[in-house]
């Protein structure tokens, strides 16, 4: 079974809280300020990188290879084949929730309306930082 954790990034002191689930003993830990517009809360994705460290949503990671669609061939019964696939090196990516897809994923950097995205399991990747400590990744 999954684990179901949480942090909240303090925005004054520039720390985060972390609370969850621990479901065997059915025990909850509360976020210490319920207010997410000046505490942001990020879920655990359930996976860690290679060095063990946990990914939640609003990480950086670096991805060691990712495979970028250019462009989609729609056949006309809602599947589409891909035309031209580029595989890029060592890109840095944020980890987001997908409500489309109803999972969380990777999205390169920087981010824009056709950045790509990808599953999470489908690539190795290591955490860098994220979003409220290493803002700055985000323009690379």
């Amino acid at each position: 079974m999954r684990e179901i954790k949480f942090r909240q990034w303090d925005k004054r002191n520039k720390r985060f809280h972390y609370f969850g689930f621990e479901v065997n003993d059915f025990q909850f830990t509360a976020p210490v300020n319920p207010s997410r517009e000046h505490y942001p809360v990020s879920q655990y994705t359930g996976l860690k990188d290679p060095k063990g460290v946990e990914i939640y949503e609003g990480d950086i990671v670096l991805l060691d290879k990712m495979v970028l669609f250019d462009k989609y061939a729609d056949r006309g019964d809602g599947s589409c084949d891909d035309v031209l696939a580029v595989t890029k090196d060592d890109l840095l990516a944020v980890t987001k929730w997908d409500d489309h897809y109803q999972g969380f994923m990777y999205k390169h950097l920087p981010e824009t309306p056709e950045s790509a995205e990808v599953f999470m399991f489908e690539y190795a990747a290591e955490v860098v930082g994220n979003i409220y400590e290493n803002p700055e990744l985000l323009s690379n």
